[in-house]
């Protein structure tokens, strides 16, 4: 009986605490400075060069925390070894990113055509971006709530202080 009652309130805590992490992501899913800051942008992009430049922008930002958010993490280690872990991870999630982007395309691409003789339409380049982006930015997540589950201290605080891509400026210096 003991054993089982220990064993309930193990399962109890352990979903209670996958709970909280999926809580504290999802939070981060919908709560960010860099999607907070692109809303607009995305919002009034309406030619394919603005998507793609409001995309390609949303895209950096997110890599950007991304390198942030790791060289914080791995500032934390005494061993070059566990550094080296984070940065295999980054790696990874990278090789996803371009894995992504080239999968987009494919649903833009003359499939019937070679591969190298393949011609995309117009839209290809920005969602296979906005893929990339979403892959980059789902890394940036889990090693956000890497870190803050590392220390009972630790909280992160977004690099991010930009203001998206500013399209509605880039379309006034243009008119």
């Amino acid at each position: 009986m003991k054993k089982t009652v220990v064993v309930m309130v193990a399962v109890f805590v352990l979903l209670m605490s996958f709970a909280l992490f999926a809580a504290e992501s999802a939070n981060l899913e919908d709560n960010n400075p860099i999607d907070k800051a692109f809303d607009k942008d995305f919002e009034e992009a309406g030619t394919t060069v603005e998507i793609n430049y409001v995309t390609e922008k949303y895209s950096e930002a997110w890599q950007a925390e991304l390198k942030s958010v790791t060289e914080k993490i791995k500032k934390t280690y005494k061993y070059k070894e566990d550094a080296k872990r984070v940065d295999d991870y980054v790696a990874s999630y990278k090789s996803l990113a371009k894995k992504a982007f080239d999968l987009e395309m494919l649903n833009w691409s003359d499939t019937s055509q070679s591969p190298s003789e393949r011609t995309f339409g117009t839209g290809g380049p920005g969602c296979a971006m906005m893929a990339e982006s979403h892959i980059f930015k789902q890394a940036t997540i889990n090693l956000i709530s890497h870190y803050e589950s590392m220390s009972e201290g630790n909280k992160y605080k977004f690099a991010y202080k930009g203001k998206g891509a500013e399209l509605q400026k880039i379309k006034q210096q243009n008119q």
